[in-house]
């Protein structure tokens, strides 16, 4: 293929980047040929001389013992970070093999970009984050999805009941979040209801998933800032869960290390945190003027988890209590961190937060033709909308959102959108302003 690049898949760790490349190589390809740089390091051997095509393939398969067919094969390089050169590598098959197809995966990638070694221009990368709430669903109950997508393609009041189940099936996504490990053990225990024991198992999978995050810190930022970095890192749900009933506060840096007191002194450990994608970032700004990245400064912000079902789970909040009938009537910064990784997972490249004098907005998003509001509660009540009120006088915005409990419904350029929906809010958009046959198209937002 002319125009083939390689592929480099990189996101958090265990979001299921290796499963899913090796499934597409085995279903796509007549043969899958696999080298992990982290469970073998002889791997790395490979790439210690010349790094081009016709030197490493032959060199690779004599270290696999195999034939590989640049036709109909896939090489699949993972854990490439630990192995620089290989990385570099990239660049010669794009340039010199591209009848090659070949698929790299890693985890710090973030970390890489300002390296030689990164083959900018060379490769097409993606980022892979925890299943989006409409992925679990399609996983938990397809029926139930079917009527999701149906919403989702031409949006109308649901049935009461379905909504109901709807809201349901957040609250369960709640607990799970979106890691994929602890997503199929849900799915094992083959029940609708989750059980005493399928919580336990589920809190162990994220102690289990936070130990090794924690041990990452060492691994590839040494022993003091591995410190600073899990001091940053457990300050997120701590100031997160500071705000019950109203917006989440400005993520701030007093005390938050010894002896800290302005972003400079976090700086580091943040910037690491957030190019992992262990943490999104909103920019808090103070005019909806494009484009909103001239009005924001880097030490203004708020920080988001990547994970709701870690989120509850630092903050030792049990299943049962997620669960509860009353869950979701007093805890607003869990819907405004759910409103953002669904954000970040539907392709939001920045986060923004407007703030008035008195008024704040959660969540501006720049489809084409204008910024668009979003305003989360967590609950039904609704009717308090102040901000959003202060928003619109003020910048006349085509639509304004309402994220919240309620059933959908439309009012005009106030839009009710049920929190599980949040994922697909871009599609919603764009189908609504379609039909109301204005040009706020919302592709390549």
């Amino acid at each position: 293929m002319e125009n083939r690049k390689p592929l480099l898949l990189y996101g958090a760790r265990q979001t299921g980047k290796t499963h899913l490349l090796c499934e597409f190589g085995r279903r796509e390809f007549s043969q899958l040929h696999y080298l992990n740089f982290e469970q073998d390091p002889a791997a790395a051997e490979l790439f210690e001389g010349a790094i081009t095509p016709d030197v490493l393939l032959p060199l690779i398969e004599l270290y696999l013992n195999t034939e590989i067919h640049t036709g109909s094969d896939l090489l699949f390089l993972d854990e490439i970070q630990e192995c620089p050169r290989a990385l570099t590598s990239l660049k010669y098959f794009c340039e010199y093999s591209t009848e090659t197809a070949i698929c790299s995966a890693g985890s710090f990638m973030g970390l890489a970009g300002g390296t030689e070694s990164y083959p900018v221009g060379k490769i097409h990368a993606l980022t892979l984050y925890p299943m989006s709430f409409p992925e679990f669903l399609l996983a938990y109950n397809k029926k139930l999805h079917t009527f999701y997508a149906s919403f989702i393609a031409s949006p109308a009041p649901l049935p009461d009941y379905v909504h109901g189940q709807l809201w349901r099936a957040l609250r369960l996504y709640y607990v799970t979040g979106g890691m994929p490990e602890v997503v199929r053990s849900l799915l094992e225990n083959g029940s609708n209801t989750l059980d005493a024991q399928s919580a336990q198992t589920i809190e162990t999978l994220h102690d289990s998933l936070l130990t090794g995050y924690r041990s990452d810190f060492a691994k590839h930022s040494g022993i003091i800032n591995a410190h600073h970095i899990h001091r940053i890192f457990e300050q997120v749900p701590h100031q997160l869960s500071r705000e019950i009933d109203g917006n989440v506060s400005r993520f701030t840096f007093k005390d938050v290390l010894p002896k800290s007191r302005r972003y400079r002194d976090v700086a580091g450990p943040v910037d690491w945190l957030k190019a992992t994608g262990l943490v999104y970032s909103s920019y808090i700004v103070d005019s909806a003027e494009p484009p909103l990245g001239h009005h924001s400064r880097e030490s203004i912000f708020k920080l988001y988890l990547f994970d709701i079902g870690l989120l509850h789970r630092m903050l030792d909040i049990p299943a049962s209590q997620i669960l509860g009938t009353s869950y979701g009537t007093y805890k607003g910064y869990i819907a405004e961190n759910f409103v953002a990784t669904q954000l970040v997972t539907a392709g939001t490249r920045q986060l923004y937060t407007w703030r008035g004098k008195t008024s704040e907005i959660e969540f501006l998003i720049q489809p084409n033709g204008g910024e668009v509001p979003i305003e989360v509660k967590s609950g039904t009540h609704t009717k308090r909308a102040k901000s959003l009120h202060v928003y619109r006088e003020k910048y006349k915005p085509a639509y304004a959102v309402k994220m919240s409990a309620r059933n959908y419904s439309l009012n005009g350029p106030l839009i009710h959108i049920p929190l599980y929906a949040a994922a697909d809010l871009y599609t919603l958009l764009d189908t609504l302003s379609k039909k109301a046959g204005d040009k706020m198209y919302l592709q390549g937002y």
